[in-house]
Formats: C-alpha cells, sequence, structure tokens
C-alpha cells in the first residue's frame, strides 16, 4: 500500500492503481558506540572529556539498504474518448525515490551534537572514499601499563578510532542540516533528471509514433535498488551527565511514480503530439523508526576496564554485590557485571552494576554509596596481592571459611589477605536492537 499509486494521472479515476514497487523494503544495520574519552595531550590538542555516543553508517555495516524496484518497467494508457486538441496517451514508470532522508534526535540537552560526517552538503556525482576519524583519550592495554588491572583509571594514551564512508551520490546531492544541538539530518535530494520533463529522450513525433519517450538510463540504480547510505553522527556528554537520553533515527524515501503524457496538437492541415512531464503528481514519504535509551551512568562511561577481586585462599570465589548491594564470595564469572569493579581515578572500586555504590572499608559486607572518604580509598601495595585501605593502612582479607570480608593488620590461619584482580568482559557484548523494523543493529559498549 505504500507505494501504490494510480496507473494513470490523466485518467486517474478511470484506470484503476497498481503498486509501482517490487520486493520494496528497507534494511539498514547501524553501528552504535557508547564509549568514555579521557583527556589526554596538551592544552588545544587534548582529546575530549566527555561520554561518547557514535552513530555509524559505514562501509562495515550497512545492511541491504533501501530498495523499491530490481528495475524499471512502465504502463500505456489513451484515453477512453476521442480528443483533437488534448492529452490522448500516458506512460506511468515505476517508483524511484526523489528523496533520501536521515534524521538522528536526541531527546534532551545532556547529549550535543559533536562532530557529523558529511561534515557539509555534498555534491551530485562526487564519488570518493573517504574516513570519519575520531580520537579518544583512553587507559591504554596491558601491555602500555605494567600493573595492569591494578592500574588506576586514568588517559594513558590516545586513540583515533575511523570509520570509513564509501560516496558515490551519483543524481543526488546530500544536504546536511542542524535544527539545533540535538537534531541533524542528511537529505539524498534527487538533482540530475529530477522532473519527469527532464527524463524524456524526445519532444515531438508524428501521431502514429507510439514509442516510450523516457530514457530510464538517466535514472541511475541508486535511485530505486538497494541504496545504502554513509554517515557518522557523534554525540558528547558531561562526563558528570546523570539520567538518561533517548535517540531517536528516522529513515525515510520520498517515493515518486513518473507520469509522462502525449499531448495531441490538431490544426486544420495535419497534426502532431508533443511529450510532457508531469510534476504535480503524489509523492509519499515512508518512514521507518528506530530508537535506543543511553544511561549516562552506565558504568561504560566510567572510561575504565572492569576488574574482578578474587578470594585468593579458594580456588575460584570473587566478590559479588547482589541486587541489594550485599556481597558475598560467590564462583567467578568474568562477564558478570555484578563481579565487576571500575578502580577509578581516586582509588577506589566502583561497583560495574551501580555506579553510585562503592567499596567501603568502614563495612564491608555491603557496598556504600560512593563519596569522599578515605575508607573507599584502596592502594596496591607494591610486589604483593594486598589491598591496603587508604584510611588505616589494613589490608583487605577474608575468612578463609566463609570469605567474609574483613580489614586486617595480619593475616592468619583463618584469615587470608591476599585479593587477586584481573580484567572481566563485560563491556564487550554485543547486544541487538530492531533497527527500522526490519533488521537487527548492533549496540557496542568500549
Amino acid at each position: 500500500e505504500e507505494c501504490t499509486f494510480a496507473n494513470s494521472w490523466l485518467w486517474k479515476n478511470d484506470k484503476g492503481s497498481r503498486p509501482f514497487c517490487k520486493d520494496a523494503n528497507i534494511s539498514l544495520i547501524y553501528r552504535v558506540n557508547l564509549e568514555r574519552s579521557l583527556q589526554y595531550g596538551i592544552v588545544g590538542s587534548a582529546t575530549p572529556d566527555a561520554k561518547i555516543v557514535r552513530i555509524s553508517l559505514d562501509d562495515d555495516s550497512t545492511g541491504a539498504g533501501i530498495h523499491l524496484n530490481d528495475q524499471l518497467g512502465y504502463r500505456f494508457f489513451k484515453a477512453g474518448y476521442t480528443t483533437l486538441d488534448a492529452y490522448f496517451r500516458e506512460w506511468s514508470t515505476d517508483a524511484i525515490a526523489q528523496d533520501y532522508r536521515f534524521s538522528f534526535n536526541a531527546s534532551n540537552d545532556k547529549a550535543q551534537i559533536l562532530k557529523t560526517f558529511p561534515v557539509t552538503n555534498v555534491n551530485a556525482n562526487f564519488e570518493r572514499k573517504e574516513v570519519s576519524g575520531f580520537e579518544l583519550g583512553v587507559t591504554g592495554s596491558v601491555e602500555a601499563d605494567k600493573n595492569g588491572p591494578k592500574a588506576k583509571l586514568e588517559a594513558k594514551a590516545s586513540y583515533t578510532q575511523s570509520r570509513w564512508l564509501t560516496y558515490n551520490t551519483q543524481d543526488y546531492r546530500i544536504e546536511r542540516s542542524a535544527k539545533n544541538a540535538q537534531n541533524v539530518s542528511f537529505t539524498w535530494n534527487r538533482q540530475q533528471y529530477a522532473t519527469a520533463e527532464s527524463l524524456l529522450n524526445r519532444s515531438t513525433d508524428a501521431l502514429w509514433v507510439e514509442t516510450y519517450p523516457v530514457d530510464v538510463n538517466r535514472i541511475s540504480p541508486l535511485s530505486y535498488a538497494s541504496f545504502v547510505p554513509k554517515m557518522d553522527v557523534i554525540y558528547k556528554a558531561s562526563p558528570k551527565e546523570t539520567g538518561s537520553t533517548d535517540f531517536v533515527i528516522d529513515s525515510s524515501v520520498n517515493i515518486r511514480p513518473i507520469y509522462n503524457g502525449a499531448y495531441k496538437h490538431y490544426y486544420v492541415v495535419g497534426s502532431h503530439q508533443s511529450y510532457h512531464g508531469f510534476e504535480d503528481t503524489p509523492r509519499r514519504r515512508v518512514t521507518k523508526s528506530a530508537s535506543f535509551t543511553v544511561d549516562w551512568d552506565h558504568p561504560v562511561f566510567t572510561g575504565g576496564r572492569p576488574v574482578n577481586l578474587q578470594l585468593a585462599s579458594f580456588n575460584n570465589r570473587c566478590i559479588e554485590a547482589d541486587d541489594q548491594g550485599r556481597l558475598m564470595a560467590t564462583t567467578c564469572d568474568s562477564q558478570q557485571a555484578a563481579q565487576s569493579f571500575i578502580y577509578d581515578q581516586q582509588g577506589r572500586y566502583v561497583s560495574a552494576s551501580n555506579t553510585k555504590l562503592c567499596l567501603d572499608g568502614e563495612a564491608l559486607d555491603s557496598l556504600h554509596t560512593c563519596n569522599q572518604n578515605l575508607t573507599q580509598r584502596w592502594e596496591w601495595r607494591e610486589g604483593s596481592d594486598e589491598l591496603s585501605n587508604v584510611f588505616n593502612g589494613e589490608v583487605l582479607g577474608h575468612d578463609k571459611q566463609t570469605g567474609e570480608l574483613g580489614l586486617y593488620s595480619t593475616g592468619s590461619d583463618a584469615v587470608s589477605l591476599r585479593t587477586i584482580t584481573s580484567y572481566t568482559n563485560v563491556f564487550h557484548e554485543q547486544e541487538s536492537s530492531p533497527v527500522l523494523g526490519l533488521t537487527q543493529g548492533k549496540v557496542n559498549q568500549q
């Protein structure tokens, strides 16, 4: 129904209707990255200190595209009455896209557009492969820091995250429009052979000629078959931002059938026909929307790589927090957020399942609301597996039978002071979410 129009524009009430598309669909896979950039470098060239949401349709994640037709066909109609000086023939050609439009919108001012690609408008017949790069400040890899998972969160390197985007605009001009800091849209607007009149390959003929007057070779396949756009939108939020923001991606195609008619010119000594294109014909914009919600309190936005705390007197027990924040010793699971912590800049162990809660030496039966208390700050003793509390210098220990945590000056037969820490893998899972109602998109947490 979305691609059904009248068979004839001149005699729309008499000739019925038909689908002007065959196997039409929208199949796009957006790549969404949630990540944190830490400030790194000197003023002027420093990487941003910000929470980042990056939405891309690049060469590695595109989908099958927007498809209207495999090829363009047409129907031929005649007036059902005798004509002298009037339109008497008509051709209706299958649908093409008058434009494609992609709009990105954030629901509130917590997020602001940092960068887009294309940066400006792009002319028709532009063909080039370009890279959209963005430099982030990162904590570095295991090899980059001798302390590995015992290292506090801080920027130790910069990393350029690149997206390759191949453009071949052909008949279309790309128009970029930003209404405000939360909204940007890109429109592939038909610029070459944009009217039905411009597609004609003949202007007049004798009356007995019934040749199809449209040169469909002037219409590139990009106009109707498996169009795949390329774009990159980067939003930023304050490193202290909380709450959430809804992101909505609207993808649309403005469908138009092509109607051309032949006008009979009658005069005393003869007659002929002239060909014309009709522009006051219907268009239909079909829009599909995809949305996702970003929780700015998510631990991925701390910028740290999650670690666990394993009790060394047990073969396979790690500290885990339940939904109420109560601490217990359970079997280690590297993909369990409840066993994961961010060792932040201040030396606090922030829960990866609730970034408002921290490990507090004052009461080790449960996590406590993060604050600036020294009891929440921890330091690894050089060359050992002992984690000491900054406030009193005592070491995190655990009961060898029950795993109950406590602070101790020395170990004993009943208490172990050894704690092992290693990286967990809770941010690198790919989550799928519906994109445009027809395919699956990837949401990456980095």
